[in-house]
């Protein structure tokens, strides 16, 4: 008669449930933290390349200006495809446009760029050009920006006060980018 002994076969490798419901808890946990910073995060570069574009328009602007002695401005445009809704006179967000008068008609009739906004992010004119408005923002001769001090487009992600971004230029036409201390007046 064939006699059979208990052998013990080792464990098969792998995780129980509870441990398995354990790890995708702890991931659910930290993805909860994490998401409102990747939100914010996502917000802070949109507004930061948005300003970075700006930046980079108003130079081509004071270029042109110089080269073409004045007959340049920037111009608020809807026309450009996939671009927000413009709302008020002083309200960018649909889109920016650099134009010259190539005849030195007053009609602004050559594109020399445009720009969209992205989506989400508001630009707005907060210049207080010499004639009133909000359109438009001429450049002279000198390159600078026809304006009685200083010119600003604030850049804000709906929601995200952290985000806010302010372009500026003087009256010596010098560009910078700052956090403003408060949209009624984001430029120091």
């Amino acid at each position: 008669m064939k006699v059979h002994s208990k052998t013990s076969h080792p464990p098969c490798g792998g995780f129980t449930l509870l441990e398995l419901l354990l790890v995708v808890a702890i991931l659910g946990v930290l993805t909860g933290l994490a998401a409102p910073e990747v939100g914010k995060m996502v917000a802070r570069y949109q507004t930061q390349a948005t300003a970075d574009q700006i930046n980079a328009l108003f130079v081509r602007a004071q270029v042109e200006a110089l080269r073409r002695s004045g007959f340049v401005q920037l111009e608020k445009y809807a026309g450009i495809a996939g671009s927000n809704p413009c709302v008020a006179n002083n309200d960018w967000s649909c889109g920016v446009r650099l134009m010259a008068d190539t005849d030195k008609d007053g009609i602004y009739e050559t594109v020399l760029e445009e720009m969209s906004i992205t989506a989400g992010v508001t630009l707005t004119n907060a210049s207080t050009p010499l004639g009133g408005g909000g359109e438009n923002l001429p450049f002279d001769r000198w390159g600078r920006a026809a304006h009685t001090t200083k010119a600003a487009f604030v850049q804000s992600k709906a929601g995200r006060d952290s985000a806010d971004l302010a372009v500026c230029v003087d009256s010596t036409s010098r560009i910078r980018t700052v956090k403003p201390s408060s949209l009624a007046a984001p430029c120091p």
